[in-house]
């Protein structure tokens, strides 16, 4: 069941100064972990816990356990969150996006997009948009997770409210999450047929008539164990100083982590 609600917003602000010149940036798709001490002890070790801003994807909340873990991130790093829920999962369950930011979070929106008919294991889709007010001024935030087993033309109708969202956000902004670009042709939304149908290199044009650019092209898979580059963060009018992928633990996706700077 889709879920129609405002976005869930804590603001547990405290000004502690970034460790790392500029802005940096990570994006992960938690594949529904819902362990508080995992996620925080994994993000720790591979040295991403500092991160100045978060863009999580496939989060999972249940109101009955003590594992909420964007409101408890949130209070251990002192950050400002919002949590939107797409969908309802199990009896009282909900599953969305999330953004983290140390600095504060303004105007949170959820953008709701199409919504295909799938056959099986159907979601609803959601972007979540916000803005932060960072030593680099207002930066447009954008957090996204897109259907897997669609093609290209359903894919930019997917994206297609993104963009014009982001299109009303600050100049320097940040589209970020699971975009699950995939080179397949998928047959009635079922069947994979490889390297018959061209995606990333068409979406990646897409968000480049719209002002962004990415540095991950050449970094390789982003899912844990196919050769599959799902996760993108793109920057408009920022530019990357420091990139990288990174291998998670508990999770079938890498992070992506990016250190940002003014463009120009």
């Amino acid at each position: 069941m889709c879920l129609e609600v405002a976005p869930r917003f804590g603001s547990l602000h405290q000004p502690v100064p970034s460790p790392a010149p500029g802005l940096t940036a990570t994006s992960l798709n938690l594949a529904t972990e819902t362990s508080f001490r995992k996620i925080l002890g994994e993000l720790e070790r591979v040295g991403l816990l500092q991160s100045d801003l978060f863009f999580f994807q496939e989060v999972e909340h249940y109101p009955d356990r003590e594992s909420l873990v964007i409101p408890r991130l949130a209070e251990h790093l002192g950050y400002d969150y919002l949590f939107a829920p797409a969908q309802r999962v199990g009896r009282n369950g909900a599953q969305g996006l999330a953004i983290l930011s140390r600095y504060p979070l303004q105007n949170p929106k959820v953008v709701r997009l199409p919504r295909f008919i799938l056959k099986v294991n159907n979601r609803c889709r959601i972007a979540l948009t916000a803005t932060a007010a960072t030593p680099l001024g207002a930066v447009g935030l954008v957090n996204l997770h897109l259907d897997t087993r669609i093609n290209l033309r359903q894919r930019y109708r997917q994206l297609q409210p993104v963009l014009e969202a982001a299109s009303k956000l600050p100049q320097a902004s940040v589209i970020a999450g699971d975009l699950n670009t995939q080179n397949f042709l998928w047959v009635e939304n079922l069947l994979p047929l490889p390297f018959l149908h061209r995606q990333v290199r068409p979406v990646l044009a897409r968000l480049e008539a719209s002002g962004y650019s990415t540095p991950f092209t050449q970094t390789g898979r982003t899912h844990s164990w196919a050769p599959l580059k799902l996760d993108w963060i793109f920057l408009r009018e920022l530019r990357a100083q420091a990139h990288r992928v990174q291998k998670i633990g508990f999770s079938d996706h890498r992070a992506l982590w990016v250190q940002l700077a003014p463009d120009g």
